[in-house]
C-alpha cells in the first residue's frame, strides 16, 4: 500500500562553482615549425581547454602558417605581436603581445578573452582591431567595490569642455565604433578645475559608495586636480544597457538634445560635485616629458574618500608615480598613518634612467589596470623599460586605500597581471617555456595587506614555479596570457558562503 502526504516538497538550489570558471589562457605561436595555440585554464589551475595548431601541415585542427591557414594567421602569422618564438621577449621592443602593458580589465590587446559562454580558448585578432582596441585600454576606467564585472566606464579627453562619458559592455571594440567612430552615448562631465581639461581613463567609479571620481590636468603640464561626484545614478544600469541614454523619454518625431537626457542633467548640476581636493600642483614635484604623464592616469576610489593614483613617468629618464589624496574626513589608512582631510601624499617616485613609453607613442602603451572577481583590490601596473619590460605595480586596498607596491628593474620579460578566485592575483611573465612551461605566482592579498604597512615595497614576485603550467609548444618560446572574462558575481554572496571561523 503505498502512503500519500502533503509535505512540502524539499528544495536544493545549486549554484556554478566560481572556480570552474575560466581564469585565463598560456599562449604560444611558432608560425613554421614548433607549434601554436592556447592552453585555457580555470581559477583551480585546472586545464579545462585546448587548442592547439601546427606550422607548415595543412591537416591538423588548424594551421597557423600560410596560405592555408585561417585569415588572420595567413596575414598576421609572421607579425611581432603574434609571435612568441626566438627573439619574442618583449626587451625594447614595441609590438611584442608578451609585453607589460597589453592585457588588462579589457581581456588582451591582440586576442579575444574565453568566456562561459563559448567554445574557444582564446583567438587572435588583426592589426587593424589591435589598433581599435587600444583606445579602450587607454580610456578604460577602474570599478571598485564592483563584484558584477559585466561592463566598463570610459573617460575621454575633451579638452577644457571636460571629459567624454561612457558606460557599455566590458569590450574595447564595441566602446571604439559605438563611442569612439560613430559618437553615440556619449556625455560630458565637465571641468572643475580653474583651467582643468579632461584626461584619459582617469575616471573610477565606487559602487559601494555610489561616488565617481574624476581626475583633471588644470592646463599646467604635471599639474592634476581630482573632484568626486556624490549620488551618482547606477552605471552598471547603463552599462548594460549599452549606455540608452533616452530610455526615460518619449517616442517622438522630434528629437532630444543630450542636455535633456538624465545622466547629462545630473553631471550639469554643479552641486553634485565635491571639489575640496588640493591640486597637485609643480611645487609637489615633477615628472614626464610626454603625453602619458600629463594626460592619463589610473585612480581609484576608496570607501572613505581615499583617491590612490597610478602616473607614467613617461620621458627618456622614465618610471612611475604612485599618489593619494586623502578625502573630507580624517582617516586611518592601514594600521600606521593618519591623514588629514584633503591632504595629498607621495607614495613612491623612482626612474631607472631609459625611456619609458606611453600613449603618446601608441594607445596600446601606458599604465593598465585589473581588479580582483570581488572588487575588493584595484591593481594597476606599468612597464619599467622601454615598450613593455619590467613593471611598476601599484596593488589598493578599496576598503581604506591602503597601498603596497613593487617597482621591478626587468629588462628582458614582459609582466602579466590577472585575477584568480574570488580575491587573489595571478602574476606571471615571458620567461622560456622549453621545458618547464609557463612561469607564475599566485598572491594572497588578504594575506598580503596584513603581513605589511601601507605604502611598503614588498616582493609580490618572489619565487616562481617553474612546472606547472603548460603552453602549446615544443621549443623556445616566450608564452603569455590571455585573460577570461567570467562571471565574477559568483565569488560572491549569496553564491559563495563565507567561511565561518569560531
Amino acid at each position: 500500500m503505498r502512503t500519500l502526504t502533503t509535505a512540502a516538497t524539499v528544495q536544493t538550489k545549486q549554484t556554478h562553482n566560481p572556480m570552474h570558471q575560466p581564469c585565463f589562457s598560456t599562449y604560444v605561436h611558432h608560425y613554421s615549425s614548433h607549434g601554436t595555440g592556447y592552453c585555457l585554464y580555470d581559477h583551480n589551475l585546472n586545464i579545462v581547454g585546448f587548442h592547439m595548431g601546427d606550422g607548415e601541415s595543412a591537416y591538423n585542427r588548424f594551421r597557423c602558417y600560410s596560405s592555408y591557414s585561417p585569415e588572420f594567421y595567413n596575414n598576421y602569422h609572421n607579425s611581432d605581436y603574434i609571435n612568441t618564438h626566438s627573439g619574442g621577449q618583449p626587451t625594447s621592443q614595441s609590438n611584442r603581445g608578451g609585453n607589460t602593458g597589453w592585457q588588462g580589465y579589457l581581456g588582451h590587446l591582440s586576442h579575444q578573452s574565453p568566456n562561459p559562454n563559448g567554445s574557444s580558448c582564446g583567438w587572435m585578432v588583426g592589426w587593424p582591431g589591435l589598433t581599435y582596441k587600444s583606445v579602450g585600454f587607454r580610456d578604460v576606467g577602474t570599478l571598485p567595490n564592483e563584484d558584477h564585472q559585466d561592463y566598463a566606464i570610459y573617460g575621454e579627453h575633451n579638452s577644457t569642455t571636460g571629459t567624454y562619458f561612457h558606460a557599455n559592455s566590458r569590450s574595447a571594440w564595441r566602446y571604439y565604433h559605438e563611442c569612439i567612430q560613430r559618437d553615440q552615448g556619449e556625455v560630458n562631465i565637465p571641468t572643475k578645475a580653474s583651467g582643468g581639461r579632461g584626461m584619459y581613463g582617469a575616471i573610477s567609479y565606487n559602487k559601494k559608495t555610489k561616488k565617481l571620481a574624476v581626475l583633471e590636468n588644470t592646463g599646467n603640464t604635471w599639474e592634476h586636480h581630482p573632484h568626486v561626484w556624490n549620488g551618482v545614478p547606477n552605471l552598471r544600469a547603463y552599462g548594460n544597457q549599452g549606455m540608452e541614454l533616452y530610455g526615460d523619454k518619449e517616442d517622438k518625431y522630434g528629437t532630444y538634445s543630450v542636455n535633456e537626457t538624465t545622466l547629462q542633467t545630473y553631471f550639469n548640476d554643479a552641486s553634485n560635485a565635491n571639489t575640496s581636493y588640493p591640486r597637485w600642483n609643480n611645487s609637489d614635484g615633477n615628472w614626464g616629458g610626454r603625453s602619458e604623464s600629463e594626460w592619463r592616469s589610473v585612480i581609484v576610489l576608496c570607501d572613505n574618500g581615499v583617491i590612490n593614483c597610478h602616473t607614467m613617468d613617461a620621458r627618456d629618464n622614465g618610471g612611475y608615480v604612485f599618489r593619494r589624496w586623502s578625502g573630507d574626513t580624517q582617516v586611518n589608512v592601514g594600521s600606521n598613518e593618519t591623514l588629514a582631510p584633503y591632504s595629498k601624499e607621495l607614495i613612491s617616485h623612482q626612474n631607472w634612467g631609459v625611456q619609458v613609453y606611453g600613449y603618446d607613442q601608441g594607445d596600446r602603451f601606458g599604465v593598465r589596470w585589473s581588479q580582483s572577481s570581488d572588487g575588493r583590490y584595484v591593481w594597476s601596473y606599468q612597464c619599467a623599460y622601454y615598450y613593455g619590460a619590467g613593471f611598476a605595480l601599484l596593488v589598493t586596498r578599496v576598503a581604506d586605500g591602503k597601498c603596497l607596491w613593487q617597482y621591478y628593474q626587468d629588462s628582458t620579460n614582459g609582466w602579466h597581471f590577472c585575477p584568480i578566485g574570488k580575491s587573489n592575483m595571478f602574476i606571471g611573465y615571458t620567461e622560456n617555456a622549453d621545458d618547464p612551461g609557463y612561469r607564475y605566482r599566485v598572491v594572497n592579498l588578504d594575506n598580503m595587506f596584513e603581513m605589511y604597512h601601507d605604502k611598503q615595497s614588498v616582493d609580490f614576485i618572489g619565487s616562481n614555479c617553474n612546472y606547472m603550467l603548460n603552453v602549446c609548444g615544443n621549443s623556445t618560446q616566450y608564452p603569455y596570457i590571455i585573460p577570461a572574462f567570467y562571471d565574477t558575481s559568483l565569488f560572491s554572496n549569496p553564491h559563495q558562503a563565507e567561511i565561518k571561523r569560531s
